[in-house]
């Protein structure tokens, strides 16, 4: 019997591409995360097409896929927008939010003159709360929490989504031959169907 869990150079490929990537994504946000997003939603709706008209492993590969998915997507959005700030209270946005906080790049900038403020230091100038003057000061982060939050949720719940598809191909069996040169599929039971 064949391993169920090989990867073809083919895929391997694929998924070295989708994680540096997303890795660039998380990493600068911009149009690099905007287009990173879109290749995971165009592959999700690939899966799900397949999902309906394929037929064997890639039919199992698909529904494995979009099960975890939707699944994935349905409990963050019941619990709402909260899940895209790092700060939200799901356990997956806790595992996001120390990587978000490695990353993120904080630029100080004048709200008067919308100049870059690089020598500011918001504890040596505390503001009107702390019994000092401050200028007027806004932050800009990159990338913006949004941005690197649905990249992230993305990613991980397409790594789940991935771990689903493998595991609903080795649900559903492998071919094998018969003594007879018949091919015959495999249930998850482990009998023959004839």
């Amino acid at each position: 019997m064949k391993h169920h869990f090989r990867l073809s150079v083919r895929e391997l490929m694929l998924l070295v591409f989708v994680t540096g990537l997303g890795l660039a994504g998380l990493c600068t946000g911009g149009w690099i995360a905007s287009l990173c997003v879109l290749m995971l939603i165009t592959a999700a709706m690939a899966f799900a097409i397949v999902a309906f008209v394929g037929h064997g492993h890639r039919r199992s590969f698909a529904i494995g896929f979009l099960i975890p998915l939707i699944i994935y997507i349905g409990v963050h959005a019941y619990v709402g927008p909260t899940e895209l700030d790092p700060y939200g209270k799901l356990p997956t946005t806790k595992l996001i939010r120390p990587i978000y906080e490695l990353v993120v790049k904080l630029e100080y900038i004048d709200f008067n003159t919308g100049k870059s403020m690089p020598n500011y230091d918001p504890t040596k100038n505390p503001g009107l709360g702390g019994g000092g003057f401050a200028p007027p000061v806004t932050v800009k982060e990159t990338p913006d929490r949004t941005t690197f939050m649905t990249l992230a949720h993305a990613l991980f719940a397409v790594t789940l989504a991935y771990v689903g598809g493998k595991f609903a191909v080795w649900a559903a069996g492998q071919p094998m031959r018969t003594s007879d040169g018949d091919e015959q599929a495999l249930h998850a039971s482990g009998r023959q169907r004839r």
